[in-house]
């Protein structure tokens, strides 16, 4: 777990660092990077399944292409066009031209993604003419789609934990699930969110598999910081907590500090999915009960409202 934890931790600094991949020209209007940011989105969201025919491939995008490429003005998408032109000949493409060179397939990934995406966005560019809706007009303004940028979300959430327990010097265990909902703000790549959290679980009361069962529940209001990495997401959250029992209902109180990861699909009926992994630290300080340690650690979907 601590090895877990170092991971999403320094994916998290980096993100920090760094920023996104999909991170085009200073300077360039807003819909200039929503339209690298929406399509670089989409063609990773469509190689996780695994790409196979280019014509086929995008077709099957072409949709969700043109709810970004309607509201992006002709000029714009030209400015793209070429900015990726330029992206692909520093890495030595066209593709079948570095293929000839290297015959390694894996070393050309860098350039076929953004191949990929360049493909896309021609395609749509050419058919925006005849085929966007006359509602879905170009604004230089425009944030994408795809993700949460610039705009505020509410983020529903529910998983399975696994839980460790630690009070009195002993160890414990249990499981249990969580739900919550978290207002959101999205900026150009990270997000903040807020909200409220009810978890509960099962555990032994003792640690030699004995004994019965207590049911705990723990409601929280958790803080979330969020870095986003085209379809990737890391976060680092800190949270107010509290715990009580099926059969005593005084509040022991704490803090929480987690960190978590997942990765998104593109957007489907105003909705956003997504699904990841979650590992938290928790401390209870002493009154009504002994001080206690969780670590808990599982399994997270999520879907976001634009």
């Amino acid at each position: 777990m601590r090895a877990a934890l170092f991971a999403l931790t320094a994916g998290v600094v980096t993100l920090a660092a760094t920023g996104s991949r999909a991170d085009p020209a200073a300077g360039e209007e807003p819909a200039f990077k929503a339209l690298a940011a929406d399509l670089e989105r989409l063609i990773e969201v469509q190689q996780s399944a695994g790409w196979r025919i280019d014509r086929y491939e995008i077709e099957d995008m072409m949709p969700s292409a043109l709810m970004t490429v309607c509201r992006v003005p002709k000029a714009t998408r030209a400015r793209a066009l070429a900015w990726y032109d330029r992206r692909i000949a520093a890495l030595g493409g066209p593709v079948d031209e570095a293929w000839k060179k290297s015959k390694d397939l894996s070393s050309l990934k860098p350039l076929l993604f953004l191949s990929r995406v360049r493909g896309l966005l021609a395609e749509a560019d050419r058919r925006a003419a005849t085929e966007c809706p006359v509602w879905l007009e170009p604004d230089p303004s425009f944030q994408g789609i795809q993700s949460d940028r610039h705009r505020f979300t509410l983020n529903v959430e529910t998983g399975g934990l696994v839980q460790l327990r630690r009070s009195a010097d002993r160890w414990t265990y249990g499981g249990g699930g969580v739900v919550r909902a978290l207002i959101g703000r999205g900026f150009e790549h990270t997000s903040v969110l807020f909200g409220a959290e009810l978890g509960g679980g099962a555990m032994l009361r003792v640690p030699d598999g004995g004994g019965t069962l207590v049911i705990n529940y723990f409601p929280a209001l958790p803080l979330v910081l969020r870095m986003h990495d085209r379809t990737w997401h890391y976060d680092v959250e800190l949270a107010p907590v509290a715990l009580f029992q099926a059969d005593d209902t005084r509040r022991s109180y704490g803090f929480r500090f987690g960190l978590s990861g997942g990765i998104q699909s593109r957007r489907t009926r105003g909705l956003i999915p997504w699904a990841g992994v979650v590992f938290a630290y928790e401390n209870y300080l002493p009154g009504v009960r002994p001080q206690m340690l969780f670590l808990r650690g599982g399994l997270r979907v999520g879907i976001v409202w634009n």
